[in-house]
């Protein structure tokens, strides 16, 4: 896969995009279909890095691609470029950092919150959290 297939998939999307861009409005939330659609295009690897199977593409492309999608649905357009950027995001971190998350599933999508202000304590079989978190777009699609 290339990017500029990913890119004419992504043009090739955007006539169902835009029909459920009401649906998407009214659930308040980007349609599973939707963000399957999005991931068999590619969409999702473009600035993965290629030893997990990314393209490794140009920011402009990533960008390109976010655009057309917005155009059809906004909402859908922000999700994918917070789900889509995280791949980015992820590379900047150290290689064993990118193993865990790929490893096992170079398809794996994150989701974060930018502004975290609860706390996060280790206990016992896990993490306890604590306080006020903000919202994290694209949560309910991401592992």
């Amino acid at each position: 896969m290339s990017e500029g297939a990913v890119v004419a998939g992504v043009r090739d999307l955007l006539p169902v995009l835009r029909e459920r861009a009401q649906e998407t409005e009214d659930a308040r939330e980007v349609p599973a279909d939707s963000v399957k659609a999005l991931e068999e295009t590619g969409f999702f690897r473009l600035l993965q890095p290629a030893r997990f199977g990314g393209l490794e593409a140009e920011p402009v492309t990533f960008l390109t691609a976010v655009r057309l999608i917005a155009s059809a649905c906004g909402s859908t357009g922000w999700v994918a470029s917070v789900l889509g950027v995280h791949a980015w995001q992820l590379a900047l971190f150290p290689p064993a950092a990118q193993e865990e998350v790929w490893g096992d599933d170079p398809a794996a999508r994150m989701s974060s919150s930018y502004a975290p202000t609860g706390r996060a304590e280790a206990v016992a079989g896990g993490h306890r959290l604590t306080g006020r978190w903000s919202f994290s777009s694209g949560c309910d699609h991401a592992g």
